[in-house]
């Protein structure tokens, strides 16, 4: 099993973190937020503010890089990934998939990129509501493209296995339109009616 290197340890990236650690892999976390990281620790996971040594550790580990931060950290983040674990395997679990495979084949084109996309969350956020279990039988999203590297994406889909999910192959472009019918357009009709409630 490779190691696993998360960058983002909010919900989602410290359930990855806390999961990977689970299921009996080596998995160490980096985070631009000191008191996730602070929390982390105190936790007894391994963790740190310092991307760029998580990234270098990644690179000489050939772990896993697992991307957790927001859709508007990406570029920069991606950056640092191109910097420090160039030619690494790379996986997100961003809600939106085509513009992040866009985003990586223009900031970092030396990794190996496989999107993925963990169905599961909670209306809590950080480190403090991550939970190993999160992904015990949710649908995980692992992007399938024509030049996708079919050994890269078994790694990626083992490693959504072994925290617990259900691998779903689908690529970006199908992901994101399904994903905008059942959640997206919810969510915003959702806030519509309540934007509409409130006014009276």
């Amino acid at each position: 099993m490779r190691d696993v290197c998360v960058i983002g340890l909010g919900l989602i990236g410290g359930s990855v973190l806390r999961a990977a650690v689970s299921s009996g892999r080596t998995a160490w976390g980096a985070t631009a937020s000191t008191s996730d990281a602070d929390a982390a620790v105190a936790d007894g996971y391994d963790a740190s503010t310092a991307v760029e040594d998580a990234l270098r550790r990644a690179a000489s580990r050939e772990a896993v890089v697992v991307l957790a931060v927001p859709l508007t950290s990406l570029e920069s983040v991606l950056s640092l990934v191109e910097r420090h674990a160039p030619g690494c395997l790379l996986t997100d679990v961003t809600s939106v998939k085509a513009p992040v495979r866009e985003a990586v084949r223009a900031v970092a084109p030396s990794v190996t990129f496989v999107g993925g996309h963990p169905m599961a969350g909670t209306a809590e956020s950080g480190w403090r509501a991550a939970t190993a279990e999160l992904f015990e039988s949710a649908t995980w999203v692992t992007t399938v493209e024509p030049a996708t590297d079919l050994a890269a994406w078994r790694e990626v889909a083992t490693l959504a296995v072994d925290l617990g999910a259900r691998v779903v192959p689908l690529n970006a472009e199908v992901h994101d339109e399904t994903v905008a019918r059942v959640s997206h357009l919810p969510h915003l009709l959702a806030a519509v009616l309540a934007t509409v409630g409130a006014a009276g």
